[in-house]
């Protein structure tokens, strides 16, 4: 996700001798523009971007609308058709630029003569490749026609992988795998096969499978090869959408003992319109509220993540103690509007302050005992929040950064690179490397230029022993197009301790022992100083022991990928302090 400055266009300047041909071109020129100024009707573009470790299909559905401005969106066939906004879209003779700010993406060229093609270069972090879109009446889509389950048992693990094969109607083929075990899905793999022999490679990964089909071709059996190990493997055929049953028993069922309703209210100022649930008391109430913030990333109401729901979860006990809860879908995502893609940590406090505008209009709501819970960077939004505004009740803030976003983007990467095993080098090359980046990118709102990134990578690796070691951190070279972006611009230069020490209603701070993530001594510490600075006197904060980042009990050492295979939702303990903290100041 970055933002990349535009590059003058040249002018062309034509001499006053003007022969008949370039009269001609002069005409299929304008023709070919024409095709991308007919009115608001929708107009789809194709392309296969070859990036090298993989092809991905774009399709481009673009609108030209009444106020002149380009709209639209971008679909990834192989990436489940994931929808990417066109941030902002230009075009300038048969010059034609799209961004797509969400993913870090440009794309320049140029319209053909008679405009049934761009060709350019698409750059996205600090990779370029060519590129071209070609104009079609109809996108080639592509349809999932066979799912595989396998088992895989390596040093001492099992990993449950899944397959999922896609066609498009051209008849090219690729695959997605999803290791279930690691809470990992959808990486794209490049897939051949012939009537004997079945194999896909994922070069993002470095790993590849070979197998051959048995006679009833209800199963492949082959090996599993990467990092230069190889393990025996086995997949079956298995129904279209299957997946391992993953139980989540925290999840509530109805009947509820509350009222449910959906409701919809409007952040007026960036002309948003926020969708969402909220769960109310029996009774007439009126009562406390709590709304909830979500952390980074485009989340639904329920903060969905590897089928938990935590959101809900909380939404759920909160208001069986007789607390209204309101939650709701991020901007852009799910059913509220606007683009989620350009928007920063600011813009979702703006949202927040909308929700809390909506619940003060309402009769059945205590205005005066209205409160926020922020998750992750929810917890830079809720402070933010409350040092604006003096009616906030309390907030709670669920592994909330203390510091800076460029401290926790550097000690979350040590954190689960150390977590993982990795060697000390490599942890040491990766801190060096991205503190050069993040000197820039916190000071300056320029791309990254090529020259600090090869400096930065020489001067990370002039420690490295052998050419092994630095063709595997080589990839971090490519892989900084996130922080180029305007959400991760403000949040690596956010400070967040001049907020908490405005805040002036009552405090709850929680962070998990185990959080890889927001580390619960560097943040817990912070907050706890900055709020005890500045002379607060209601607040608490504590570690949770044996927590991770979403608040689930584990043994292990709290790993994203330990997520989705965790059966708890959100810890018991945390929601019942949670809930005894807020009715004490609802009293």
């Amino acid at each position: 996700m970055q933002s990349n400055s535009m590059n003058p266009v040249s002018c062309l300047v034509m001499s006053a001798a003007i022969t008949w041909i370039s009269v001609i071109a002069n005409m299929a020129n304008l023709a070919a523009q024409e095709t991308l100024v007919a009115g608001a009707e929708p107009q789809k573009w194709q392309g296969i971007l070859d990036v090298r470790i993989s092809q991905l299909t774009l399709n481009f559905d673009t609108r030209h609308g009444d106020d002149g401005i380009w709209t639209g969106e971008i679909y990834s066939v192989e990436q489940d058709n994931a929808k990417i906004p066109i941030s902002k879209m230009e075009v300038d003779g048969q010059a034609v630029t799209i961004e797509a700010r969400s993913v870090g993406a440009t794309f320049k060229g140029m319209l053909s003569a008679n405009g049934d093609r761009v060709t350019g270069k698409w750059k996205q972090g600090h990779g370029e490749y060519d590129f071209v879109i070609h104009r079609v009446t109809r996108f080639d889509e592509a349809k999932h026609i066979e799912t595989w389950q396998g088992t895989l048992k390596a040093q001492g693990k099992t990993f449950e992988f899944g397959l999922r094969v896609f066609e498009l109607a051209s008849g090219s083929q690729w695959a997605r795998l999803d290791s279930f075990s690691e809470g990992v899905e959808g990486i794209y793999a490049d897939l051949t096969r012939d009537e004997k022999v079945f194999q896909f490679e994922t070069k993002g990964i470095g790993g590849a499978f070979k197998g051959t089909f048995s006679d009833d071709r209800e199963s492949i059996e082959g090996k599993w090869s990467q990092g230069g190990l190889s393990f025996p493997l086995k997949f079956s055929k298995t129904e279209l959408d299957a997946k391992p049953a993953r139980n989540r028993p925290q999840h509530p069922v109805e009947p509820f003992p509350y009222k449910l309703e959906k409701v919809q209210f409007k952040n007026s100022a960036d002309r948003v319109s926020l969708a969402g649930t909220m769960t109310i008391p029996e009774g007439p109430g009126p009562w406390p509220a709590m709304v909830l913030i979500s952390g980074s990333g485009p989340q639904d109401r329920d903060e969905t993540i590897l089928e938990h729901k935590p959101f809900l979860v909380i939404a759920d006990h909160l208001t069986r103690n007789g607390i209204v809860v309101l939650r709701f879908d991020d901007r852009g995502t799910a059913e509220s509007t606007g683009n989620f893609g350009t928007a920063t940590s600011e813009d979702f406090s703006r949202d927040a302050e909308a929700a809390i505008a909506f619940l003060e209009s309402r009769d059945d709501i205590r205005a005066d005992q209205i409160g926020l819970i922020g998750h992750s960077e929810g917890g830079i939004i809720a402070p933010m929040v409350a040092a604006r505004n003096d009616g906030v009740g309390m907030i709670v803030l669920l592994a909330g950064p203390g510091v800076d976003g460029a401290t926790i983007t550097v000690t979350q990467t040590r954190a689960m690179a150390a977590a993982a095993g990795t060697p000390a080098v490599l942890m040491d090359a990766t801190d060096t490397f991205m503190k050069e980046i993040l000197e820039h990118v916190t000071k300056s709102d320029k791309p990254i230029p090529t020259e600090l990134i090869d400096s930065a990578f020489e001067k990370a690796t002039a420690g490295f022993e052998n050419a092994a070691l630095r063709s595997l951190f080589e990839p971090a070279k490519s892989s900084l197009g996130l922080m180029e972006s305007p959400w991760f611009r403000f949040f690596s230069r956010f400070d967040p301790v001049p907020n908490l020490k405005k805040v002036k209603c009552p405090v709850l701070a929680l962070n998990g022992t185990k959080d890889l993530q927001v580390l619960a001594d560097l943040n817990i510490d912070a907050i706890e100083k900055a709020l005890t600075e500045s002379g607060h006197t209601d607040f608490e904060v504590h570690k949770m022991e044996n927590l991770n980042h979403m608040f689930q009990e584990t043994d292990g050492p709290g790993m994203p990928g330990e997520y989705g295979n965790l059966e708890q939702t959100f810890s018991p303990k945390t929601l019942d302090l949670m809930t005894q903290w807020i009715l004490k100041r609802t009293k």
